[in-house]
């Protein structure tokens, strides 16, 4: 069930799933595209990226617990330049986990909606059977 204080992108997968559904029992089906697998091969990649970089995120964050001191971080820059750059504070990079973590798991709603309805027509029943003041709402 979706209450009203639920997040936009849970009640946009929400209504997803229900046109899914509609579709299904209307029968608007179609052909799986030749690329399909190409596509959700894709997505996979770039969930195992944005993990990556999600666990990247947190050895920084470990990082940044356990220093005391050191307020400024040694790097390369492009050209080849030492540079020194403040170190970033754990609350910018408790941010950045959030947002990623978010972004991660819009990847995986999106893979799970994409293998779920390969096959299915959805801009059939959306155009035919919905309430238009339900989407514009």
């Amino acid at each position: 069930k979706i209450k009203p204080s639920t997040d936009l992108k849970t009640k946009r997968l929400y209504l997803d799933f229900c046109n899914r559904e509609v579709a299904l029992l209307c029968n608007h089906l179609k052909a799986t595209p030749k690329n399909a697998s190409l596509h959700i091969e894709k997505l996979r990649a770039r969930i195992k990226q944005q993990e990556d970089w999600l666990r990247m995120l947190n050895l920084e964050l470990e990082e940044a617990n356990n220093k005391e001191t050191s307020p400024r971080k040694e790097r390369k820059t492009k050209t080849g330049k030492q540079a020194t750059r403040k170190a970033r504070t754990t609350e910018t990079v408790q941010t950045d986990i959030l947002k990623q973590t978010n972004a991660v798991a819009t990847l995986k709603r999106q893979l799970v909606f994409r293998q779920t309805s390969g096959d299915i027509a959805l801009t059939t029943s959306k155009t035919n059977y919905i309430d238009p003041r339900i989407t514009v709402a």
